[in-house]
């Protein structure tokens, strides 16, 4: 068992009454323009992915090794078994251009999401195989949404923030609303959007934080050390990933926004990566493999 210590419970169940009822829209899928100052949301281009790439572990003899082996993943997967990966990059810095790749097989097999030009994701999120997005920064960090409807063959790329969530490239101390731009009060590890208005962060201090009102105000949640990934359910149940004491990859649970934590089980590997959830089944990545559990997160095994 983990439990975080004394919270504001007022100001937390607040925020969770505030985001139940919110769930009820479209998660992300929201109309309007974006208010940061960025380029409009036309679309620039579509490209056409080359599924070569074949099953994880099966690469071509010369070339280069897993890019998710190690480092920090961006991952989401959905309930018919599509799943979206990313390593992060940096559009600031001299970082190799980061990785995506597709499941539509429930992590069986990745093929590379065959989108170029990337320097930095910002966010992913795979609500079926034929609803993905990937939100990415070019090499001047500015951002391009890029839509799949057919499983990650072809991408269509839209210039500007779009009605997403998403992290910010450069600075980590702040998120991007579909409305604003927000500030957590800490450097973000992870980002877990809820709808338009909601969403929750990990910050690289293992604080849990929630806003209600598209990142106007944000009110601490919870406090999980060690943390690397949090996925949330809706504004009560959520999943994270981290380390714990005696467990290099530890899977943790909350019903409570985020305020106490329970520790479910170990997984095998040494290397959190990310965790995400949909229904009973969740999916983490460590050591750069995937690890499923169809139950909730009590028993796991590979896809």
């Amino acid at each position: 068992m983990a439990a975080t210590g004394p919270l504001t419970a007022l100001a937390v169940a607040a925020l969770v009454a505030v985001d139940i009822g919110l769930v009820y829209f479209a998660l992300d899928h929201v109309r309007g323009d974006p208010a940061e100052a960025e380029a409009g949301p036309t679309s620039v281009a579509t490209t056409e992915n080359d599924p070569s790439g074949g099953p994880e572990g099966n690469d071509p003899e010369g070339t280069p090794a897993n890019p998710f082996g190690a480092g920090p993943v961006l991952l989401d997967a959905s309930g018919d078994g599509a799943l979206l990966r990313a390593t992060r990059g940096d559009c600031t810095g001299d970082q190799d251009a980061p990785a995506v790749e597709v499941s539509t097989d429930g992590g069986q097999s990745f093929t590379d999401a065959g989108i170029d030009d990337l320097r930095e994701v910002l966010r992913v999120s795979a609500e079926t195989a034929s609803d993905l997005l990937v939100v990415a920064a070019s090499d001047n960090c500015r951002p391009v949404a890029y839509t799949s409807s057919d499983g990650g063959l072809s991408w269509t790329a839209s210039a500007g923030t779009g009605p997403y969530w998403r992290l910010r490239a450069t600075d980590d101390s702040t998120v991007r609303s579909p409305a604003r731009v927000g500030d957590p009060g800490c450097d973000v590890l992870a980002l877990a959007p809820l709808t338009e208005s909601g969403a929750r962060v990990l910050c690289t201090t293992g604080e849990l934080r929630g806003t209600a009102n598209a990142g106007t105000s944000w009110v601490l949640l919870g406090n999980l050390p060690g943390a690397v990934g949090v996925y949330y359910v809706d504004a009560a149940a959520a999943y994270a990933l981290g380390e714990s004491q005696g467990c290099p990859a530890a899977v943790f649970a909350t019903t409570d926004g985020g305020s106490s934590w329970d520790e479910l089980t170990c997984l095998d590997g040494d290397e959190p990566q990310a965790i995400s959830a949909a229904g009973s089944v969740v999916t983490a990545m460590v050591d750069g493999k995937v690890q499923q559990s169809s139950d909730g997160g009590q028993t796991w095994s590979a896809p």
